[in-house]
């Protein structure tokens, strides 16, 4: 695809994932998660804040266990596993590293339903990731 093309692109797929109308799979919901957060962080004027995600499950996301991987200034990778803790899909993104920064990285292994936490701190005019549990 061209540039001017995928320039024209760009606009309406931003206003339906902030609608809500296009999800993405398991690691670009994280993303646009990330990136409202890192929003609200920066709004605040407060230092650090933590939330936590759950993936929602269906046909691009975590319905069972899964497993994250916030790689040190690189993808964000999510592993969907199935009731044997079979890895079933996978998706990875760097679309959140245009609002957080990734110092180091971290793997977390979490059970259906369970909640990732996830820290965000500010560092000047950056937001960086300082723990995920």
């Amino acid at each position: 695809m061209n540039p001017g093309r995928l320039a024209l692109l760009l606009p309406p797929l931003v206003a339906l994932s902030a609608c809500g109308l296009f999800q993405g799979d398991g690691a670009t919901r994280i993303a646009f998660r990330l990136e409202s957060e890192a929003g609200q962080l920066r709004d605040s004027g407060v230092a650090a804040h933590t939330f936590s995600y759950v993936p929602k499950g269906g046909y691009d996301d975590c319905s069972g266990a899964y497993d994250v991987q916030f790689s040190e200034r690189g993808g964000l990778v999510v592993w969907c596993k199935d009731a044997q803790s079979k890895t079933v899909s996978s998706h990875i993104t760097t679309y959140h590293l245009n609002f957080v920064q990734v110092p180091r990285t971290w793997n977390v292994e979490k059970k259906a339903g369970e909640a990732m936490r996830v820290e965000l701190t500010r560092q000047g005019d950056a937001v960086v990731v300082t723990d995920v549990r």
